[in-house]
């Protein structure tokens, strides 16, 4: 049986040991390499210090500034904002996995362009949703309380269920594209990835954070976001599919959003980052799996 550690304290202070033992950190001021830490922490990438540059005393420069009452320049409303281009990035994403599809397919046949489109996907978004999912199988296979749970998720490795819920998604994907005509499995690929960035959307909006820190709490989506949000999602579907296609897609990712954002609340207390990552890609799943559906029909 697994012994998971329950204090956040002591998961803080093991996390930023692993970040400091793992990642190189030469070269940064100490208050620059607080600051680094810190985003490390955040976004789980510790390679990310191969893309910090910075000029020499800023860290010192701005402790020295701030201890000074220099104004902090920032606007939360940014942060409010910023769901309602998750569509239209989806939509980017999904057509360079849909343009891979077609340039590979001719050759190599369906199945092999269908599994390459959609690793060029998981690598455009950083693993970041794949590791959502992960992690949220893994919490949800915890017993115990939400606590367990999510200390069961801020776990780096990755568990029995994490990896049963990353091969089904895989597969179940890899069978419904596969299936597809080639105008099918491009529109398919593009409207899986404009909806399931937008089912972050109603899960930011209706699901209260399960913690106070993280990347679940660090966005939320106002009123205005989720319009643009999902007017942006309806039109980009609606054209690419058609109306009968088009809403059969909607209907389908609605579902899958609706069941994740059920789940995270009612079984991990809320919502976290790995919650908003597994409702992207279930939401795009069932994309899949209902176009398949309908088109064969």
């Amino acid at each position: 049986m697994i012994a998971y550690e329950r204090d956040g304290a002591a998961i803080y202070r093991r996390s930023f040991a692993t970040i400091r033992a793992e990642a190189d950190l030469d070269g940064l001021d100490p208050v620059l390499e607080r600051a680094v830490v810190r985003m490390i922490h955040a976004c789980g990438m510790v390679d990310l210090t191969q893309d910090i540059a910075a000029s020499p005393r800023l860290g010192t420069a701005a402790e020295e500034a701030l201890r000074g009452g220099a104004p902090i320049l920032c606007e939360p409303s940014a942060l409010h904002a910023a769901p309602g281009w998750f569509p239209l990035v989806g939509g980017l994403i999904g057509a360079a996995a849909a343009g891979t599809w077609a340039l590979v397919e001719p050759p190599l046949g369906s199945s092999y362009a269908t599994a390459l489109a959609l690793t060029v996907s998981g690598i455009a978004s950083g693993g970041l949703h794949h590791d959502g999912l992960a992690d949220t199988a893994d919490g949800l296979g915890a017993r115990g309380s939400g606590e367990r749970r999510l200390a069961a998720m801020r776990d780096p490795g990755i568990g029995a269920f994490g990896a049963l819920a990353l091969i089904a998604w895989a597969l179940l994907s890899l069978t419904a594209l596969s299936r597809l005509s080639p105008s099918e499995a491009v529109a398919a690929l593009i409207c899986g990835h404009v909806l399931g960035r937008w089912s972050a959307l109603p899960q930011l909006a209706l699901v209260a954070p399960a913690r106070t820190g993280g990347l679940g709490a660090s966005f939320s989506a106002g009123p205005v976001a989720i319009a643009a949000g999902s007017a942006c999602a309806c039109t980009i579907v609606l054209a690419v599919c058609g109306l009968g296609a088009g809403a059969a897609a909607l209907a389908g990712a609605a579902v899958a959003t609706a069941v994740v954002a059920v789940v995270a609340k009612r079984c991990i207390s809320g919502r976290t980052g790995d919650t908003l990552g597994a409702s992207v890609l279930t939401a795009e799943l069932m994309v899949y799996s209902v176009l398949a559906g309908y088109w064969a029909a």
